[in-house]
């Protein structure tokens, strides 16, 4: 029983947080122990010395004290980062800052200095070339000596340039996995950690989805209907506080031949993981994955000014930034267990650094490390630490993990100081929520900035933590409960996302799609959203067949796209129409309903016919829609007609949109495992239990896939596509004309 329970879960996983355990020289810890006693006797005592005989010796006395209580804060054992590291960024930051205030650009030209009329108008032309807390980009040579050439970023890095691989990386889906899933997604991922030679970096991009491109392009389309959509999904989006997110993984390299190997080898790693990276390597691409980076102004590569007055945060072209690093681990992690920062509601960008550490190093550092907490006063974490450092010594060396050092930075944006603050807040709980804790950068606000950016710079001193493989494969930072394909439209929602699909992603090997469902489950509902929000933004093209006497498809939603509704009552009629007589032959609509049902292979064979011969002079994307598939499959000509149309529309641009409410007759028929087994999407709403158990093994349903499906919502449901399987909801994500043209009962509204 309990081997049957360990294999339905995913087994928490203890982080050995242990090891920053202090050592002590009996109850004091050893770092307060050696300040206190180096202020006093090295500074203490002299001066207590020299006061005593210049004042008096009660004078003396005091003064003796206090290099003691000013070096206090340095002796306090647990500040991590140290005193000393705060303290010299202090003194970084206030040394630049004195220099901007007290030094100018140029100096003012004598002939305005005469002009001045008064010393209240001189001094007011002294200020003005004055240097103020903001940097110009010109001034921010770290950012203006970056290039990008032969399909690489290149940044300064000391006296030289260093190309830098940016990738896109896809996302799996661990929130709906099974227990197995998910501990194989990990596993896979660790192997690649372990034989990874030199460091990569993930950036996960959050915006507010209110700023999605594909809004524009519906608005473009000009019909009162799409101008009308485009302006309630930005509303829409905004009031829901929607993220979208993009993730992106950096590999760096000395030059260009390393660059080259090490990114043929990690490559080759993910295309086996199931995770294909697509390099970006076009100049202008590169400019424009990098440029929302540094500033609001995406067409702008790099910020005009950076206000770098405050500790806290930065101003950036009018944007607050603020930035923060993961300084504490939770105790316990679970794989994918930093989704609420990676993949939560709050829009930030988080950047993940990963750098190997020399073997042979980090054992010297653990032997030492246990040496000295043995030889401490005993105390329940040292006993901790102590079993925690023998198993990481053990496990080094088996090579069953390996050492590294995780870096996780996190940039918050927002153009008021108030919503930074209130997103601040947010970002707090969410992760003291999971157990782990953030650490304000302050005095390092600009370095943290650039730190997030997708081009590897060296990590901040002092920050990040030691781990091994272990902990940064369980740090999975390619789960997404959200579906982001590009050049979609927001379909629904996915976790804290709006999901864009289209079935005419780059992945695609062919864009049919099966949608299965019972009566009332939304499938129809999905679909007329979806071709109509298509038609919008991408220009598809829409044809189908209705059989229905609601006219579902022949009625209101031909009307919404102002197409053409074609009343078929028998096959004559079929053979007979063409295309020249419709008003718009880009949404046609054939209303079956009225034709016998013994018809309607034939029927479609003659429709298929047309719209064939019409594409092939009509180039373009184009979907044709066959609703209550398995009607038309009962009759040997209707499917081999399908069938027909399944395996060559491809070839002319069409994809074949199929419904049923009858999945397991649909599955008992030749042509209805053939289309399943060739559609690239499906899409699951709420199906009977009985059917669910008939068909879950060919489709390869998880348990908790079918649990959530059993229980589906209207307009809810698995969309299975391009490799990714998420969880869509549709309820409530349509505008009124919208919901007033897909609904089957119009008396609902």
């Amino acid at each position: 029983m309990q081997e049957q329970l360990d294999e339905s879960i995913d087994a928490p996983y203890l982080v050995p947080t242990h090891l920053r355990e202090a050592q002590s020289i009996g109850p004091i810890p050893l770092r307060t122990f050696y300040v206190l006693l180096a202020a006093g006797l090295l500074l203490g005592v002299p001066t207590g010395t020299v006061s005593r005989h210049l004042l008096n010796a009660e004078i003396g006395y005091c003064f003796a004290l206090l290099p003691v209580v000013l070096s206090i804060p340095f002796a306090v054992p647990w500040l991590d980062p140290p005193a000393e590291h705060g303290a010299l960024h202090l003194l970084t930051f206030f040394s630049q800052k004195t220099v901007r205030n007290l030094s100018w650009t140029r100096f003012p030209p004598v002939s305005e200095l005469l002009e001045a009329d008064g010393v209240g108008s001189f001094f007011g032309v002294v200020n003005a070339y004055r240097r103020r807390d903001t940097l110009s980009f010109c001034e921010q040579h770290d950012l203006a000596r970056v290039q990008l050439r032969d399909g690489a970023v290149w940044i300064p890095t000391g006296g030289r340039l260093e190309p830098r691989a940016i990738y896109r990386v896809p996302t799996l889906n661990l929130d709906t996995a099974s227990a197995a899933t998910r501990r194989a997604a990990r596993a896979r991922w660790g192997a690649i950690l372990n034989a990874l030679p030199h460091p990569i970096q993930i950036v996960v991009r959050g915006r507010p989805a209110s700023t999605l491109p594909v809004l524009d392009r519906i608005r473009a389309h000009g019909s009162a209907e799409a101008c009308d959509l485009a302006a309630w999904l930005r509303a829409h989006l905004l009031g829901a506080q929607l993220v979208h997110r993009e993730r992106y993984l950096v590999v760096p390299a000395q030059d260009q031949e390393q660059l080259t190997d090490r990114c043929a080898s990690l490559e080759a790693n993910m295309r086996r993981i199931g995770l294909p990276m697509e390099r970006i390597v076009e100049s202008g691409e590169l400019r424009r994955t990098l440029a929302p980076f540094l500033g609001p102004r995406g067409q702008q590569f790099g910020p005009a000014i950076v206000d770098v007055a405050s500790s806290s945060h930065i101003i950036v072209d009018g944007e607050y930034v603020r930035v923060f690093d993961l300084g504490k681990l939770p105790p316990t992690i679970v794989t994918d267990w930093a989704a609420p920062l990676l993949d939560g509601d709050v829009p930030v960008d988080v950047a993940i650094d990963v750098e190997p550490l020399e073997l042979a190093w980090a054992k010297l550092q653990l032997d030492m490390r246990r040496n000295a907490l043995e030889s401490s006063a005993p105390s329940p974490g040292r006993h901790v630490a102590v079993q925690q450092i023998a198993g990481l010594r053990m496990a080094y060396e088996c090579r069953q993990t390996l050492p590294m050092r995780m870096t996780v930075t996190i940039l918050v944006r927002a153009f008021t100081d108030k919503e930074l603050e209130r997103r601040t807040k947010r970002i707090r709980q969410r992760a003291k929520d999971i157990g782990a804790q953030l650490r304000l950068l302050r005095w390092e606000q600009r370095a943290g900035w650039l730190a997030v950016l997708p081009v590897r710079r060296n990590p901040l001193d002092g920050r990040g933590v030691p781990v091994e493989t272990g902990t940064v494969a369980r740090t999975y930072p390619f789960s997404a409960g959200t579906l982001q394909l590009q050049g979609g439209v927001p379909f629904g929602v996915a976790a804290a996302a709006p999901a864009t699909f289209t079935t005419a992603h780059p992945r695609a090997k062919n864009r049919h799609m099966c949608w299965y469902g019972t009566s009332g489950a939304g499938k129809g509902y999905s679909l007329r959203i979806l071709l109509s929000r298509e038609h919008f933004a991408n220009g598809l093209r829409v044809y189908g067949i209705d059989q229905d006497e609601q006219q579902e498809y022949a009625g209101r939603f031909c009307a919404y796209l102002h197409g053409s509704r074609v009343s078929i009552s028998s096959l004559a009629a079929a053979e007979a129409f063409v295309f020249d007589q419709v008003p718009n032959p880009n949404v046609v609509i054939w209303d079956l309903h009225q034709s016998d049902e013994r018809d309607r292979g034939a029927i479609l064979a003659a429709l298929k016919a047309r719209l064939v011969e019409y594409v092939l002079t009509h180039p373009g994307r184009a979907a044709f829609v066959v609703d209550e598939a398995v009607t038309i499959t009962e009759h040997e000509l209707g499917a081999r007609t399908l069938g027909d149309l399944i395996r060559r529309a491809r070839h002319f641009g069409i994809e074949v949109h199929v419904l049923t409410q009858r999945a397991t007759d649909w599955f008992d028929t030749r042509i209805g495992r053939v289309i399943q087994s060739v559609a690239e999407s499906k899409w699951f709403g709420q199906l009977e239990p009985r059917e669910l158990y008939e068909i879950a093994a060919s489709l390869g349903l998880t348990p908790e896939e079918r649990e959530r499906i059993e229980r589906a919502g209207q307009g809810e449901g698995l969309l299975v596509t391009a490799g990714r399987r998420v969880w869509v909801n549709l309820y409530g994500q349509t505008s009124a004309a919208e919901y007033a043209m897909a609904n089957t009962d119009i008396l609902t509204i």
